[in-house]
């Protein structure tokens, strides 16, 4: 550019420019970090007219002393919007229909559930989103291998950097923290002690300070955990809760099952998400895999179960073949149809009132996953006109989509028909 020393010495002396570092947090180690922060500190002193602003994950931020600190908040979906346009118009600068195709695609696959559109309010994880989606050409429909390509992607982008574990172990040894911290004798805990963490992970390393080296550099690199002054956590819980699952699916069978059905650990809801994610980890082991695990649960239930022990395994093993949908997956054990028919009696049955509403709804959901045995080819009628009646005194109407859509002849459950609305 022909921009000598000295152009820039008269600029910060005349108090007309403004200083920018990004990514302090990316310094090669903590050497390096604190001499740039000292650099920055002495800078700001010396050429106090002028303004400085750095960019840094929290924990680097921390030696900048005179500093106030500006957190960024998760992006609305208009940035969100903004960032898949600009991504898009970069992987095809000589194309606007296939920039504009891409965007189009890219933004739907991020719509498309809850938890992807939470993490694609963080700019990280929107970047490891839209890049497994280009590597990909989709994000996966499973869920657990979309945790999968995330965090390896994750670990990835930090491997290149000196002294740094591969990918594949950097996760191994993050999963054998994450179900320790499952498994903390104090339950689950999701924000612990960096000395807890070094002792843990210790096995693992030469010594001690090796593996608490470690952890200070992953809380630097990949995200996947963030640290709070001198405690650490996964950046999500569900971070967490799946590399637990991927650290349980490399167990022996029997051994999954002792960890999980000891004392109904299962079902937990501090571990429930674990055992779906883990049943999404074993299929790709084979399906025979996932049936062991459902058949271990079913064996949990015994011969003479309540009713309410009943609607909870429905609610469980409902929610996991759920998961695995996309996949085509069906239990092999005959006793997982058994159990759903004998769920029924959350409808009608006097003790279905000892059982709890949450639980009830999670039953009714595996029910309807599995196949409700009350709904046949002679239970459903074509609704033709512009209008129904439900014999509540409640009316529904079309939305235009489906003018001849098939409901049950006997009832119609309005909020569970996609495409109608109630009209009071």
């Amino acid at each position: 550019m022909g921009l000598h020393e000295e152009f820039f010495v008269e600029k910060l002396r005349s108090g007309s420019c403004a200083v920018l570092l990004d990514g302090l947090d990316e310094a090669p180690g903590k050497a390096e970090r604190d001499s740039i922060s000292n650099l920055f500190e002495k800078a700001t002193h010396a050429y106090s007219a002028c303004r400085f602003v750095v960019t840094t994950r929290p924990r680097s931020f921390e030696g900048l002393a005179g500093f106030t600190t500006v957190q960024i908040e998760p992006l609305e979906q208009q940035a969100v919007d903004t960032f898949l346009e600009q991504w898009s118009k970069a992987l095809f600068p000589e194309s606007v229909a296939s920039a504009k195709k891409h965007f189009a695609e890219l933004n739907e696959a991020l719509r498309a559930r809850v938890e992807i559109r939470r993490m694609a309010r963080n700019p990280v994880m929107l970047t490891a989103l839209a890049v497994v989606h280009w590597n990909e050409r989709s994000l996966p429909e499973q869920r657990a291998d979309l945790y999968e390509s995330i965090l390896r992607w994750l670990a990835r982008t930090r491997e290149k950097r000196p002294g740094r574990l591969p990918a594949e172990r950097c996760l191994a040894t993050l999963q054998h923290l994450a179900l320790a911290m499952h498994k903390h004798p104090k339950g689950r805990q999701v924000q612990v002690e960096k000395g807890w963490v070094a002792d843990v992970l210790a096995p693992l390393f030469p010594d001690r300070s090796a593996a608490l080296h470690f952890v200070e550099q992953e809380e630097m690199d990949s995200g996947i955990i963030t640290s709070r002054g001198p405690e650490l956590r996964f950046w999500h819980l569900t971070f967490q809760e799946y590399l637990a699952a991927r650290e349980i699916a490399g167990f022996a069978d029997a051994d999954q099952h002792q960890l999980l059905l000891k004392k109904e650990k299962i079902y937990n809801p501090e571990w429930g998400e674990v055992a779906v994610l883990l049943a999404g980890v074993l299929v790709r082991q084979g399906h025979a895999k996932v049936d062991a695990l459902l058949s271990a649960i079913l064996d949990e239930v015994g011969p003479t179960p309540s009713l309410a022990n009943e609607a909870r395994c429905a609610g469980l093993l409902g929610a996991i073949v759920r998961d695995l949908t996309a996949l085509d997956y069906r239990p092999a054990d005959r006793r997982y149809r058994k159990v759903m028919d004998a769920v029924l009696g959350i409808f009608d049955s006097p003790q279905a009132t000892e059982i709890g509403l949450q639980m009830r709804v999670e039953a009714a959901r595996a029910l309807g996953q599995a196949g409700d045995p009350r709904l046949n080819e002679y239970s459903w009628v074509t609704i033709e006109s512009e209008e129904v009646s439900t014999g509540d005194g409640n009316q529904v109407e079309t939305l235009g989509a489906f003018p001849n859509r098939a409901v049950p002849s006997n009832r119609v459950s309005i909020p569970e028909i996609h495409g109608w609305r109630r009209i009071y």
